[in-house]
């Protein structure tokens, strides 16, 4: 079974099911008055949409990727409901270098997606100025899933990528959290 094809079939599961509430740390940082005002914001790896939406509802114009149309549908249904506008996209994530037709946005947010060569691609997706919100798993994570290869080691983010200069960092309870500032141009 391909990744379209696992992730469809979880969210199928998920149809009717509330929304996990956003990542403390991310909510944390969307209050950090240093982001700016809100302007193109991406939700990199989206699933069914719980920070695409609260990013909406904050103001940023935001787009939806995702390697699952099934997530994607719920969150179009969903932010259609809460008369919200998000943009989303079926993408395949793994190995994608930005999109031409896409132009580099001022919020990139991850949450428990972890491909460390996208990751190192991110300084082409953020304007200068922009920011990478990300929050995933460390191998502290008391649980069995996710394996461990999408796990980040002790530390790994206390370094930003190229391009890029930490303004927050957090680490405990198996979770770790970056906010980075790109500083190139």
């Amino acid at each position: 079974m391909g990744d379209r094809e696992k992730w469809n079939e979880k969210y199928r599961g998920r149809a009717g099911r509330a929304l996990d509430p956003p990542d403390a740390f991310v909510l944390a940082q969307l209050d950090d008055p240093g982001l700016g005002p809100p302007g193109r914001a991406l939700d990199l790896a989206a699933g069914t949409g719980r920070h695409a939406l609260e990013l909406a509802r904050r103001g940023w114009r935001t787009c939806a990727f995702d390697v699952s149309d099934v997530g994607l549908e719920i969150l179009d249904r969903r932010a259609a409901e809460a008369g919200l506008e998000v943009e989303t996209r079926v993408v395949d994530l793994l190995g994608l270098a930005r999109p031409r037709d896409v132009d580099p946005f001022d919020l990139i947010v991850a949450v428990n997606f972890l491909d460390r060569w996208l990751l190192g691609q991110l300084a082409d997706w953020v304007r200068p100025g922009g920011h990478l919100l990300l929050s995933t798993f460390t191998l502290d994570w008391p649980a069995a899933r996710p394996p461990a290869a999408f796990r980040l080691e002790r530390g790994e983010w206390e370094t930003a990528p190229d391009g890029f200069a930490v303004r927050a960092y957090r680490e405990e309870g198996g979770r770790a959290g970056l906010l980075a500032r790109r500083t190139d141009s």
